[in-house]
Parts: C-alpha cells; sequence; structure tokens
C-alpha cells in the first residue's frame, strides 16, 4: 500500500521515514474518507435514536411478548392452576417498592383473587 520497505519499530509509519509525496496524498485522502465515515455515523444514530423514539408497531408487539416472557416466568402462584387458565399481572405492594409478579385462573371471582392476593402478600383485606 505504501512504499514497501522494511523499517525499524521507530520508523514503521511512513511519516517517520520519508515517504512525504506518497504519504500526504493518501492522507489527504484518509482524512476525506474519515469525514465522510463521521458522518454517516451521525446519520446512523439519528436514525437509530428516531427508531427508538417512536417503535414500529412490529418491534412494540415483539417487547410485548418479550416482556410477557419475563413475566411467566418470574411469577408465582398456586400449582393447581393449569397453564392455559392462568392470567399474569404485576402487583405492586404497599409495603414493599418492588413489583412482584403472580399468576391468578382466569376463572376466579373478582372476591376471591382479592381475597388469594392479600393473603399472599400478607396485606389486611377489610371488605
Amino acid at each position: 500500500e505504501f512504499c514497501s520497505r522494511c523499517f525499524c519499530l521507530s520508523h514503521r509509519i511512513p511519516e517517520d521515514h520519508s515517504c512525504s509525496a506518497e504519504f500526504q496524498q493518501r492522507s489527504t485522502d484518509n482524512s476525506a474518507n474519515t469525514s465522510n465515515t463521521l458522518n454517516s455515523r451521525t446519520q446512523i444514530l439519528d436514525e437509530v435514536t428516531k427508531k427508538l423514539q417512536n417503535p414500529s408497531p412490529k418491534s412494540k408487539s415483539v417487547a410485548n411478548k418479550v416482556l410477557l416472557m419475563k413475566i411467566r416466568s418470574k411469577a408465582s402462584g398456586l400449582d393447581s392452576i393449569p397453564t392455559t387458565d392462568r392470567v399474569y399481572f404485576y402487583v405492586e405492594t404497599p409495603r414493599k417498592l418492588d413489583i412482584n409478579t403472580c399468576f391468578l385462573s382466569s376463572s376466579w371471582t373478582v372476591g376471591r383473587a382479592v381475597d388469594w392476593l392479600s393473603e399472599k402478600f400478607s396485606i389486611t383485606n377489610r371488605n
């Protein structure tokens, strides 16, 4: 690419061993390529930030599916509930700041679900 001569370590760079005419021509070409590369990188970054700010419907659906998979993997509940009847929830308790995931049966009434959740999270139920 350059002069193809063998030099010691201290003179291995073309500007250190008097490859001036050939090196200067290539360095100006490289600087133009570098500026074009930087411009293309900023354009790519701009496009990525736009896509992150305005996600497409497809990416939203994929994100929702991933979120559901995470909920299902961490959820706790009664093992007697069949997997086809499970409804998954994020539950934030008043005492704890963390969010818990659990599942309930789709056939349960609201009263039974409230009773089970209050018992599971040790919350007094006054109804």
